[in-house]
Protein backbone atom coordinates (compact mmCIF):
# COMPACT_ATOMS: atom_id res chain seq x y z
CA UNK A 1 0.00 0.00 0.00
CA UNK A 2 1.39 3.29 -0.64
CA UNK A 3 1.95 5.86 1.92
CA UNK A 4 -0.62 7.67 2.81
CA UNK A 5 -1.98 11.41 1.88
CA UNK A 6 -1.58 14.02 5.15
CA UNK A 7 -5.34 13.75 6.67
CA UNK A 8 -6.32 16.95 5.45
CA UNK A 9 -7.00 18.26 4.53
CA UNK A 10 -5.41 16.91 6.07
CA UNK A 11 -7.25 16.36 8.16
CA UNK A 12 -7.89 19.29 6.36
CA UNK A 13 -9.00 22.79 7.35
CA UNK A 14 -9.06 26.15 5.81
CA UNK A 15 -8.26 29.18 7.58
CA UNK A 16 -7.97 33.21 7.18
CA UNK A 17 -8.36 36.56 9.33
CA UNK A 18 -10.98 38.18 9.23
CA UNK A 19 -11.96 40.42 6.39
CA UNK A 20 -14.37 42.85 4.41
CA UNK A 21 -15.77 40.79 1.30
CA UNK A 22 -14.36 43.62 -0.46
CA UNK A 23 -10.33 43.07 0.55
CA UNK A 24 -7.99 41.01 0.82
CA UNK A 25 -4.52 40.50 3.35
CA UNK A 26 -1.68 38.47 2.71
CA UNK A 27 0.59 37.58 6.36
CA UNK A 28 4.40 37.41 5.47
CA UNK A 29 6.64 34.91 7.31
CA UNK A 30 8.04 34.97 9.57
CA UNK A 31 5.70 37.41 11.66
CA UNK A 32 6.35 38.67 15.09
CA UNK A 33 5.05 36.76 17.81
CA UNK A 34 2.46 38.71 19.66
CA UNK A 35 0.59 37.62 22.82
CA UNK A 36 -2.82 37.09 22.62
CA UNK A 37 -5.85 36.41 25.08
CA UNK A 38 -6.98 32.92 25.10
CA UNK A 39 -10.38 33.24 23.37
CA UNK A 40 -13.80 31.91 25.01
CA UNK A 41 -14.90 28.27 23.61
CA UNK A 42 -18.02 29.03 24.21
CA UNK A 43 -18.37 32.07 21.41
CA UNK A 44 -15.79 30.81 19.37
CA UNK A 45 -18.24 29.43 15.84
CA UNK A 46 -17.04 27.22 12.94
CA UNK A 47 -16.86 30.09 10.31
CA UNK A 48 -13.83 31.32 12.80
CA UNK A 49 -11.93 28.00 12.62
CA UNK A 50 -12.62 27.04 9.22
CA UNK A 51 -13.88 30.86 7.32
CA UNK A 52 -14.96 30.25 3.87
CA UNK A 53 -14.94 32.34 0.55
CA UNK A 54 -13.55 31.59 -2.75
CA UNK A 55 -9.99 32.71 -3.82
CA UNK A 56 -9.12 31.65 0.32
CA UNK A 57 -5.48 30.30 0.21
CA UNK A 58 -3.23 29.22 2.88
CA UNK A 59 0.78 28.23 2.51
CA UNK A 60 2.55 25.68 4.44
CA UNK A 61 5.75 23.55 4.84
CA UNK A 62 5.51 20.45 5.09
CA UNK A 63 8.05 17.48 6.98
CA UNK A 64 7.45 14.32 6.26
CA UNK A 65 10.07 11.35 7.57
CA UNK A 66 9.26 7.79 6.32
CA UNK A 67 10.94 4.95 8.46
CA UNK A 68 11.20 1.65 7.08
CA UNK A 69 14.02 -1.19 8.00
CA UNK A 70 15.63 0.33 4.67
CA UNK A 71 16.08 3.27 7.14
CA UNK A 72 14.70 7.09 7.28
CA UNK A 73 14.01 9.32 4.49
CA UNK A 74 12.64 13.10 4.96
CA UNK A 75 11.11 15.62 2.70
CA UNK A 76 10.33 19.13 3.21
CA UNK A 77 8.06 20.35 0.93
CA UNK A 78 5.43 23.43 0.43
CA UNK A 79 1.64 22.58 0.42
CA UNK A 80 -1.14 24.92 -1.07
CA UNK A 81 -4.79 24.86 0.28
CA UNK A 82 -6.67 26.89 -2.09
CA UNK A 83 -10.79 27.34 -1.94
CA UNK A 84 -12.37 27.15 -5.88
CA UNK A 85 -16.06 26.74 -5.43
CA UNK A 86 -18.51 27.54 -1.94
CA UNK A 87 -22.29 27.19 -2.12
CA UNK A 88 -24.88 27.40 0.15
CA UNK A 89 -26.26 24.46 2.03
CA UNK A 90 -28.04 24.11 4.92
CA UNK A 91 -27.07 25.34 8.11
CA UNK A 92 -24.14 27.04 6.54
CA UNK A 93 -21.66 27.03 3.25
CA UNK A 94 -20.15 23.71 1.51
CA UNK A 95 -16.37 24.51 0.13
CA UNK A 96 -14.13 22.92 -2.64
CA UNK A 97 -10.76 22.86 -1.38
CA UNK A 98 -8.01 22.38 -3.91
CA UNK A 99 -4.72 21.02 -2.61
CA UNK A 100 -1.36 21.54 -4.37
CA UNK A 101 1.98 19.94 -3.30
CA UNK A 102 5.09 21.45 -5.56
CA UNK A 103 2.41 23.29 -7.69
CA UNK A 104 0.67 20.20 -8.45
CA UNK A 105 -2.69 19.11 -7.95
CA UNK A 106 -2.59 16.61 -5.37
CA UNK A 107 -6.09 16.23 -3.73
CA UNK A 108 -9.07 17.67 -3.92
CA UNK A 109 -11.33 17.89 -0.68
CA UNK A 110 -15.03 19.02 -0.19
CA UNK A 111 -16.21 20.17 3.21
CA UNK A 112 -19.11 21.22 5.07
CA UNK A 113 -18.93 24.33 7.51
CA UNK A 114 -22.50 24.86 9.17
CA UNK A 115 -23.80 25.71 12.74
CA UNK A 116 -23.31 21.70 13.89
CA UNK A 117 -19.74 21.87 12.78
CA UNK A 118 -16.77 21.51 10.32
CA UNK A 119 -17.54 17.90 8.27
CA UNK A 120 -15.44 16.39 5.49
CA UNK A 121 -17.67 15.50 3.09
CA UNK A 122 -15.11 13.56 -0.01
CA UNK A 123 -11.25 13.63 -0.45
CA UNK A 124 -9.66 12.71 -3.59
CA UNK A 125 -9.22 14.48 -7.61
CA UNK A 126 -12.11 11.78 -7.71
CA UNK A 127 -14.15 12.91 -5.32
CA UNK A 128 -14.86 9.75 -3.23
CA UNK A 129 -17.02 10.69 -0.32
CA UNK A 130 -16.95 10.07 3.45
CA UNK A 131 -20.43 7.98 4.83
CA UNK A 132 -21.55 9.21 6.79
CA UNK A 133 -19.41 12.37 6.20
CA UNK A 134 -16.56 12.92 8.65
CA UNK A 135 -16.79 15.04 11.68
CA UNK A 136 -13.95 17.41 11.94
CA UNK A 137 -14.89 19.87 14.86
CA UNK A 138 -18.43 19.33 16.89
CA UNK A 139 -19.81 22.93 18.25
CA UNK A 140 -20.71 23.96 20.78
CA UNK A 141 -16.80 23.51 21.39
CA UNK A 142 -16.07 22.54 25.45
CA UNK A 143 -12.44 21.76 26.65
CA UNK A 144 -11.63 18.25 26.94
CA UNK A 145 -14.86 17.72 25.11
CA UNK A 146 -14.74 14.24 22.74
CA UNK A 147 -16.45 13.03 19.92
CA UNK A 148 -16.23 9.93 17.61
CA UNK A 149 -16.42 8.94 14.10
CA UNK A 150 -17.40 5.72 12.80
CA UNK A 151 -17.43 5.04 8.93
CA UNK A 152 -16.64 4.12 5.70
CA UNK A 153 -14.30 6.30 3.80
CA UNK A 154 -10.28 7.08 1.09
CA UNK A 155 -7.21 6.52 2.54
CA UNK A 156 -3.89 6.11 0.53
CA UNK A 157 -4.48 6.23 -3.02
CA UNK A 158 -8.17 6.52 -3.12
CA UNK A 159 -8.44 3.05 -1.54
CA UNK A 160 -11.99 3.35 0.20
CA UNK A 161 -12.65 1.51 4.22
CA UNK A 162 -13.50 1.38 7.62
CA UNK A 163 -12.84 4.86 10.15
CA UNK A 164 -12.82 4.59 13.47
CA UNK A 165 -11.69 7.95 14.95
CA UNK A 166 -11.19 9.02 18.56
CA UNK A 167 -11.60 13.64 18.92
CA UNK A 168 -10.29 15.10 22.22
CA UNK A 169 -10.73 18.90 22.25
CA UNK A 170 -7.51 20.12 24.41
CA UNK A 171 -7.09 23.55 26.08
CA UNK A 172 -5.44 26.39 24.40
CA UNK A 173 -1.86 26.74 24.06
CA UNK A 174 1.05 29.14 22.21
CA UNK A 175 2.65 26.95 19.43
CA UNK A 176 5.33 27.08 16.89
CA UNK A 177 4.59 27.72 13.02
CA UNK A 178 6.47 29.43 10.23
CA UNK A 179 4.51 31.96 10.43
CA UNK A 180 5.14 33.16 14.16
CA UNK A 181 3.77 32.21 17.33
CA UNK A 182 0.26 31.88 17.33
CA UNK A 183 -2.86 30.92 20.26
CA UNK A 184 -4.14 27.48 19.08
CA UNK A 185 -7.03 24.85 20.00
CA UNK A 186 -5.41 21.48 19.58
CA UNK A 187 -7.50 18.83 18.47
CA UNK A 188 -6.19 14.99 18.91
CA UNK A 189 -7.65 12.31 17.22
CA UNK A 190 -6.76 8.81 17.57
CA UNK A 191 -7.29 7.11 14.66
CA UNK A 192 -8.01 3.12 13.02
CA UNK A 193 -8.56 2.61 9.86
CA UNK A 194 -8.90 -0.52 7.90
CA UNK A 195 -9.21 -1.91 4.20
CA UNK A 196 -8.88 -5.44 3.02
CA UNK A 197 -6.28 -7.20 5.22
CA UNK A 198 -4.82 -3.75 6.21
CA UNK A 199 -4.98 -2.37 9.29
CA UNK A 200 -3.32 0.91 9.87
CA UNK A 201 -3.16 2.89 12.62
CA UNK A 202 -3.03 7.00 13.37
CA UNK A 203 -2.56 9.84 15.84
CA UNK A 204 -3.19 13.58 14.22
CA UNK A 205 -3.43 16.88 16.04
CA UNK A 206 -4.38 20.13 14.37
CA UNK A 207 -3.88 23.37 15.49
CA UNK A 208 -6.67 25.94 14.99
CA UNK A 209 -6.78 29.31 15.92
CA UNK A 210 -9.59 31.62 15.45
CA UNK A 211 -9.71 34.04 12.50
CA UNK A 212 -6.92 32.37 11.25
CA UNK A 213 -7.53 28.49 10.82
CA UNK A 214 -5.71 25.44 10.99
CA UNK A 215 -2.13 26.47 11.93
CA UNK A 216 -0.41 23.64 12.60
CA UNK A 217 -0.81 20.21 12.07
CA UNK A 218 1.58 16.51 13.14
CA UNK A 219 0.61 13.44 11.74
CA UNK A 220 1.65 9.69 12.29
CA UNK A 221 0.60 7.10 10.35
CA UNK A 222 1.70 3.31 11.20
CA UNK A 223 1.48 1.10 8.22
CA UNK A 224 3.24 -2.07 10.09
CA UNK A 225 6.03 -2.08 7.52
CA UNK A 226 6.71 1.65 7.21
CA UNK A 227 5.84 4.87 9.92
CA UNK A 228 5.31 7.92 8.56
CA UNK A 229 5.42 10.93 10.54
CA UNK A 230 4.64 14.73 8.64
CA UNK A 231 4.04 17.97 10.36
CA UNK A 232 2.73 20.66 8.97
CA UNK A 233 3.28 24.79 9.77
CA UNK A 234 0.86 27.58 8.51
CA UNK A 235 3.73 29.77 6.29
CA UNK A 236 1.00 32.29 4.95
CA UNK A 237 -2.48 33.16 3.89
CA UNK A 238 -4.44 35.02 0.96
CA UNK A 239 -7.70 35.70 2.57
CA UNK A 240 -11.20 37.39 0.58
CA UNK A 241 -13.45 36.99 3.29
CA UNK A 242 -15.75 34.10 5.19
CA UNK A 243 -15.66 34.50 8.52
Amino acid sequence: MKSPRVFAPILFAVACTALMACGSKKSSAPQVAVETPTPDLAKITPAELMPVAVGNEWTYTMETSIGSAAGIDTQERTLVQRISEVKDVPGGKRAVIEVYLEDRLADRMVWDVTEKGIFQISSGVEASAFTPPQTILMFPLNEHAQFDYKGKGPFAAGAIGDFEVKNTVLGFEEIETAAGMMNALPVRSDINFKQGGHAITGKVTCWFSPKVGLVRLKQFIDLGSERTESVLMLKSHTLKGGN
